[in-house]
């Protein structure tokens, strides 16, 4: 009974906090960032309690990992005490990025962390999975899945429109809607992505710097949870984490990099993708396909 009185304070303070986050959000501009991660801490610790892992599978998840590679040679060309301005700079580059994810159109991405010069992203962590879910998406977004039909089956609208109502039925509706997922969440993420380009860019020309983006992504499944006691981490784990990884550091500065099954979908959908060949990424060898910024 006191372990149970104990979870339900806590409980109720950490819901005290996220309202007052959201009312400050009103006045800061940047706490909408904080609420976010705050969201999903709270989220979890209710559902599951303080002392239990959680963690979700989500299925159509665009993960890019953004990274400015001359970032380092430019941190070691000075001295300690200059070091802080280095640092400064990075900041600031830093947060012109978090602000795009303010607007309404990047409303699905997700900032997941940064590794020094690196920024990490996933795009379609915050929907719901599920056969209810999928029916009631299905009776909201019937054109948007009949423009997916007609992109995944490179058919006209009238067609795609028949495919849907006949031939395909529920489950190839749902495979289709899948597809849909996937495609809106990496299109959005090269948006994104594109719109960090311009931002530093921009940075280059008021600093006299020359940074440049090197960017890697990928789309599928993996785990999204929060681990620790002590400040606990969202984090997202798997393949598609991994690849999306792999694809920066193969890289080239000025491109982005995604997998063949990324770029295929990119393909069908109108962008123009340019094959960059087989390379091996721990010992496995993937076709990478390279958009141009």
């Amino acid at each position: 009974m006191e372990v149970q009185h104990t979870t339900g304070l806590l409980q109720f303070f950490i819901l005290l906090i996220l309202i007052v986050l959201s009312l400050f959000d009103r006045i800061c501009p940047y706490a909408h960032l904080l609420l976010t991660s705050a969201s999903f801490l709270i989220s979890s610790f209710i559902a599951i309690g303080p002392h239990e892992l959680y963690a979700r599978q989500h299925k159509n998840v665009c993960v890019m990992f953004a990274s400015i590679p001359n970032f380092k040679d430019f941190w070691s060309q000075w001295d300690t005490s200059r070091k802080l301005e280095c640092l400064r700079l990075l900041n600031e580059i830093i947060c012109e990025f978090d602000k795009l994810l303010s607007k309404p159109k990047f409303s699905s991405i997700e900032k997941i962390k940064t590794v020094a010069s690196t920024y990490m992203a996933a795009a379609g962590l915050n929907e719901i999975e599920g056969d209810i879910e999928e029916c009631d998406f299905i009776e909201d977004n019937e054109n948007s899945i009949v423009d997916a039909v007609a992109i995944n089956n490179d058919v006209g609208s009238n067609r795609a429109t028949d495919l849907v109502q006949g031939t395909i039925g529920y489950m190839g509706v749902i495979s289709q809607l899948q597809n849909l997922k996937m495609y809106r969440n990496a299109t959005m993420m090269i948006e994104f992505a594109l719109a960090m380009s311009q931002i530093l860019d921009q940075l280059n020309r008021d600093s006299f710097q020359n940074f440049e983006l090197r960017i890697g992504m990928s789309v599928g499944p993996l785990v999204a949870g929060v681990i620790g006691a002590q400040k606990p981490q969202y984090d997202i784990w798997g393949n598609t984490v991994n690849l999306a990884s792999r694809m920066d550091t193969h890289g080239e500065p000025r491109k982005i990099h995604v997998t063949t099954e990324m770029g295929e979908l990119l393909r069908r959908g109108g962008f123009r993708v340019q094959s960059r060949g087989k390379i091996k990424v721990k010992g496995v060898k993937v076709i990478v396909l390279s958009i141009f910024l």
